[in-house]
């Protein structure tokens, strides 16, 4: 229990880079972690055996490609790149390292039905917790020191960007609603509830283009799941849930005839929107101006890459070396620093969870692989613990689905013998 208590807090804390210790990259987040880690090391080398399972599979497979493929990019890197930026060299790899002994470790602590789910809750409790807490500082009825909660007009709490608090209440909020799936009690039902209210609000304060467009995406693919259950499950036919989702469906061509009159007004309105996202503080331009200098990056070193750290130097405020810039888009930063090698095996990551999560018809689980899949978009997500955990957790879930799905009837040939 405390050491699930631990770690739990360490996944909420991490995203809280204003609470570092001066110009360390270290906070209460890390300190939780590095403690967890070496808590549940000692235990699970001293008391426990290891059991392998896919999560362990996944992750081998990954980080083996990744960190032979950031390999060959340094070495490539070193002898190409006119200079470098050390230090964020240095960060990059102490991140990866940190975040490879995080996800093998939740592996094993999670592979046990009952210490999952009990993680999982803690991680939804904990994080309503810190982001009530940060929504009180940031609205001045207490005082954090050291703490500024706001970007503008938009909430980031104890992070540096907006974005990261986003994504944690992002993961946040589709994790509630997998707990939520789960046959809990009202109780439990109504406390998951509140906390995956919270987590949104918080999500939405933030203003992040990135967390609308996860949980637009993650809500599509999740409702459509459900409805495809429903739909298709004999044994549910007169369920409400399955009511439901039948009017819903049979609702749509009418909404969709109404809608016509609209439709120009709608059209209208969402390209003046699309437009004040793209021309905000000049964002569009910028990230496109990013994306296409890391994609010409990669193709310069020859699809190896340059190595870990950022390898961009062309942003719009050019700074002299050796700062360098990130495109904030997991696929193109890891075509910068592993080549297509790191682009394939994390899309194989991505695409594998997400598949396995469809085959053991977990809604929630996989509007939460969508969901992080498409905050990658725009962000390098693979340095976020929450990120594998998300994806240790949806592994681990459809290997127990699939694993205690009932087996269909046999058939038994009986054999006729003639007379």
């Amino acid at each position: 229990m405390i050491r699930a208590a631990l770690i739990s807090l360490g996944l909420v804390l991490y995203p809280a880079t204003q609470l570092r210790f001066g110009e360390l990259p270290v906070g209460p987040g890390e300190l939780c972690l590095i403690g967890w880690i070496g808590w549940t090391g000692m235990h699970r080398l001293l008391r426990e055996q290891i059991r392998w399972n896919a999560a362990l599979s996944h992750l081998l497979a990954f980080w083996l490609v990744l960190g032979l493929a950031q390999c060959v990019g340094m070495i490539v890197g070193l002898v190409v790149e006119p200079y470098q930026d050390t230090a964020a060299v240095v960060h990059d790899i102490w991140a990866y390292a940190l975040l490879i002994t995080v996800g093998f470790l939740l592996a094993l602590e999670l592979a046990e039905d009952a210490r999952r789910r009990r993680t999982v809750s803690l991680v939804v409790y904990f994080g309503a917790l810190v982001l009530t807490v940060q929504v009180v500082d940031g609205f001045g009825l207490i005082g954090v020191a050291r703490t500024d909660p706001w970007f503008f007009d938009r909430f980031r709490g104890w992070s540096l960007d907006p974005n990261q608090l986003g994504l944690l209440a992002a993961a946040l909020s589709l994790l509630s609603l997998h707990l939520l799936d789960t046959k809990l009690r009202v109780g439990g039902r109504i406390a998951v509830a509140i906390c995956g209210t919270i987590a949104f609000s918080v999500g939405l304060l933030t203003k992040s283009d990135s967390y609308v467009i996860c949980i637009m995406v993650a809500g599509g693919v999740l409702f459509g799941r459900k409805a495809w259950t429903a739909l298709s499950q004999v044994g549910n036919r007169r369920t409400l849930a399955h009511a439901l989702f039948v009017s819903a469906l049979l609702a749509l061509p009418l909404a969709a005839i109404a809608a016509v009159p609209f439709a120009q007004s709608a059209i209208g309105y969402l390209e003046l929107q699309s437009n004040a996202v793209y021309e905000e503080d000049g964002q569009g331009d910028t990230r496109l101006a990013l994306w296409t200098e890391a994609f010409e990056k990669g193709l310069q070193s020859g699809f190896l890459g340059f190595g870990p750290g950022p390898h961009l130097t062309s942003k719009s405020y050019k700074r002299p070396p050796p700062d360098k810039f990130e495109s904030h888009n997991t696929t193109l930063d890891l075509f910068t620093q592993g080549g297509l090698a790191a682009v394939l095996i994390f899309v194989w990551l991505c695409a594998s969870t997400v598949v396995r999560s469809w085959r053991a018809k977990l809604p929630a689980l996989i509007g939460l692989a969508v969901g992080l899949t498409a905050f990658s978009m725009f962000h390098l997500v693979i340095r976020h613990p929450m990120f594998w955990f998300g994806i240790v957790l949806c592994l681990l879930e459809s290997a127990r689905a699939t694993q205690s799905v009932p087996a269909g009837p046999r058939l038994r040939l009986v054999q006729r013998h003639s007379a």
